[in-house]
């Protein structure tokens, strides 16, 4: 699991990923550009003039077997996300990790439009 840490140094999101994490970063600016709105992390982000200064941080790392708990980084994301809550970061996240109905995504995307 990873944070996304503000010029200011606070916890605004986390996340999780199987890649290396300059790699995501890469890909959460590449969404920004192409579609700022397409979360509040994205909307937060873009109001501010872009990821510049924007630092992201390893967490966690979480060690299972897809084939026994193929949901198990979602899940730990999912209470990465209320721990820090609990713990008082103002976080961007959604309540859960990424909608996996691939229209409902595309239907939201396009209402945002």
């Amino acid at each position: 699991m990873y944070a996304l840490v503000d010029p200011d140094g606070v916890i605004r999101y986390i996340g999780s990923t199987l890649l290396e994490l300059d790699k995501r970063m890469s890909m959460h600016r590449t969404k920004e550009l192409y579609d700022g709105s397409a979360s509040p992390l994205l909307r937060y982000v873009n109001s501010r003039g872009g990821f510049d200064g924007w630092t992201i941080r390893e967490v966690a790392t979480i060690t299972y077997d897809p084939a026994l708990n193929p949901d198990a980084l979602k899940d730990a994301e999912c209470a990465g996300i209320k721990t820090m809550r609990t713990a008082g970061h103002p976080l961007l996240n959604k309540d859960a990790p990424e909608c996996q109905n691939r229209d409902r995504r595309e239907y939201m995307r396009q209402w945002r439009q």
